[in-house]
């Protein structure tokens, strides 16, 4: 049985941690090796016994600074599954000749064998190095024979010249951590900013210490956290990286004696002044004059600036495919990106926003950070990776990404939604821009159909779909076979068989997707004491939850507002009654946050149903999940009740 986790963070009340707190390397522990299952969590299949990080400076004649981070760490197996835990990676970071290295590379691992514990040692056999891009190189080993059962522990030593950039102390993984001691030695000489992520506070202990080696005064920053749960991947969460508990420290100043003060902090006005003077984007975005002749032509149907816009997006994304690659620079050139008909987001989207300019139209690139990129905690290069346009037309503003050949303006990739984006203004400064749609996303289904008295059901089901719903409908069709899409509308809607598929303006993005279908389906009616019972949301019934922890730590991410309206009419078989049909409701969440409303009636020997489901806000606070999640609970009861009929 799952037990609840005691999150306990003790703090160090001396400038140094304890002797027993940290383990000694090597050190077996038979009651580790013979653990079945984690006492906080029996379903744990892994669980950290220890993580250690100690990072401090060095000065070293002829190299300057360097930060030394020292790891070591302890893994107890328990499930097959978990077996990937027995290859860890380090990245390594090298720039303008200067390398990052590895060093004190050890393991082992603990395996209770029939004739007792047996420890065996990681061979330099199992260390592999792979060159990751031109700055990483990955090293990658492997602890020996691990399997369920096993205890696996490593150590090694990263020694970096970039003393100046510190890695993000993580204290959650995927896996419970049954203990944690982090240590940052900071230099009175050097000034961070400091960032938490995750939902629990952490107060580190932080103690005044001298460094004698380089005679001056330090903060020792130590943490120590017991009993740490995993995180726990939950629905509708763009990045789960973004609630990780850990902690980010960002250089702001450095002011060594002897030399000039340099300051790194930065504000976003600062970030994009940077990236629009770097030569693979501020000059990138000046040049026209490799599509200069031919944008005439290109525009010369195009009546108004909103038929520019249109026609210019439609034309980067049909010239130049995306490469995949991600960047807010340009990695060989919009010029020679153009030529190939291939280029990354920096290359497609700076060319996007130069061929508007050229057009007449105020245009601007927007810097962001995807999704998978997480959300910056600072002002930082690092934090954004991608690259879209932002146009104004009529005093109203358009957001667009043509490495996506289904998005439109302002219906951008899901990737792209990542809350707040950086648009560059005219003097080089930074405007942010909600990246969150305002545009809600709509799905218009009608259904006729006719009930025989043995329970068959045949009929029509005709939908429309706007704004992301049509983007991603899209997406879905035009990316597999249309045996295999419905392949899989059967089976979404309760495994009808579908005929006369046809699907409209797939390829029009400038309008609503359409799809329409006869079906038929046996076994509608469930009988019980001689009454028939129907559902007359018929396939298109919601009977599950998406939310079903009783709290919820993390913001519900829904990409965008959406709405679905049903409308259904069944003509019931002759000779049957009507004795009861649900009752009406209306719902509404607090602060405009949605509304439920579904009506049942009867006219003559039909039944018409209209049933009106809305989200309007794309992102709900965690204070609102049980809100939503009780809103849910009663939509999805309405959704069972059904229509009681009889015999004449």
């Amino acid at each position: 049985m799952k037990k609840p986790f005691v999150f306990i963070i003790l703090f160090v009340l001396t400038f140094s941690v304890s002797a027993q707190d940290i383990l000694k390397f090597g050190k077996e522990n038979i009651d580790e090796v013979r653990e079945e299952f984690y006492p906080l969590d029996s379903t744990a299949k892994a669980v950290y016994l220890y993580k250690y990080r100690n990072s401090y400076y060095q000065y070293f004649t002829g190299s300057g600074f360097q930060l030394v981070t020292e790891i070591h760490e302890k893994i107890k197996i328990y499930d097959q599954d978990a077996l990937e835990y027995a290859t860890q990676v380090v990245s390594l970071y090298n720039s303008r000749g200067s390398y990052e290295r590895i060093s004190d590379l050890k393991g082992y691992t603990y395996n209770w064998e029939p004739t007792g514990l047996k420890k065996e040692k990681l061979g330099k056999e199992s260390i592999f190095k792979e060159e990751a891009s031109d700055n990483r190189t990955r090293i990658r080993f492997t602890l020996p024979n691990a399997k369920a059962g096993s205890v696996l522990e490593y150590k090694y030593k990263v020694t970096s010249p970039f003393y100046y950039s510190i890695d993000e102390f993580v204290f959650q993984e995927d896996i419970p951590t049954k203990k944690v001691i982090a240590i940052l030695n900071i230099l009175e000489w050097f000034r961070y900013n400091q960032m938490q992520r995750g939902v629990a506070y952490l107060k580190p202990t932080i103690t005044p210490v001298y460094n004698n080696t380089l005679e001056t005064n330090a903060n020792k920053i130590v943490y120590e956290l017991d009993n740490i749960p995993a995180l726990v991947e939950e629905d509708y969460v763009s990045n789960m990286d973004n609630y990780r508990l850990g902690m980010k420290f960002e250089i702001a100043s450095v002011q060594i004696p002897g030399q000039t003060f340099t300051n790194y902090a930065k504000s976003w006005d600062d970030v994009v002044k940077t990236i629009s003077k770097a030569d693979r984007f501020g000059s990138e975005l000046k040049r026209d004059r490799y599509f200069r002749d031919e944008l005439p032509g290109i525009i010369a149907n195009a009546a108004s600036p909103m038929d520019k816009m249109n026609t210019i997006l439609a034309y980067v994304k049909q010239k130049v495919k995306w490469d995949e690659g991600y960047g807010v620079f340009c990695a060989k050139g919009v010029r020679q990106a153009y030529e190939e008909g291939s280029g990354n987001s920096g290359e497609i989207n700076l060319m996007l926003v130069a061929m508007l300019r050229a057009a007449g139209l105020n245009a601007q690139p927007v810097l962001l950070s995807t999704r998978s990129n997480g959300v910056p905690l600072f002002p930082t290069l690092d934090g954004l990776n991608f690259v879209i346009a932002a146009a104004e037309v009529d005093g109203k503003e358009y957001l667009m990404d043509a490495t996506d050949p289904f998005s439109t303006p302002n219906i951008l990739p899901v990737r792209d939604l990542n809350w707040i984006g950086q648009k560059m203004n005219s003097t080089g400064g930074t405007e942010m821009v909600p990246l969150t749609p305002s545009i809600k996303a709509v799905e218009t289904t009608m259904v006729n159909a006719t009930l025989s008295d043995a329970g068959e059901l045949e009929g029509s089901c005709n939908s429309r779909f706007t704004g992301h719903y049509a983007y991603l409908l899209r997406k879905e069709y035009l990316g597999g076979t249309e045996d295999s899409y419905l392949e899989e509308l059967e089976k979404d809607n309760g495994e009808i068989e579908i005929d006369d598929f046809a699907i409209k303006q797939v390829e029009d993005l400038s309008k609503p997707l359409s799809q329409s279908y006869s079906f038929y389906k046996e076994n509608v009616l469930e009988t019980i004491s001689g009454k028939k019972y129907l559902n007359p949301l018929l396939f298109l019934t919601t009977s599950n939850n998406p939310f079903t922890a009783d709290t919820r730590e993390y913001a519900v991410e829904l990409g965008f507002p959406q709405q679905d309206r049903y409308m259904v009419n069944v003509e019931l078989p002759a000779g049957y009654l009507v004795e009861s049909l649900p009752a009406p409701v209306r719902m509404a969440l607090p602060e405009g946050g949605g509304s439920f409303q579904y009506s049942v009636s009867q006219v003559g020997q039909k039944i018409q149903l209209q049933c009106n489901f809305s989200l309007d806000k794309a992102v709900y606070a965690p204070s609102f999940y049980p809100m939503l999640k009780e809103f849910f609970n009663q939509m999805i009861v309405k959704n069972q009740e059904k229509i009681v009929l009889v015999k004449a």
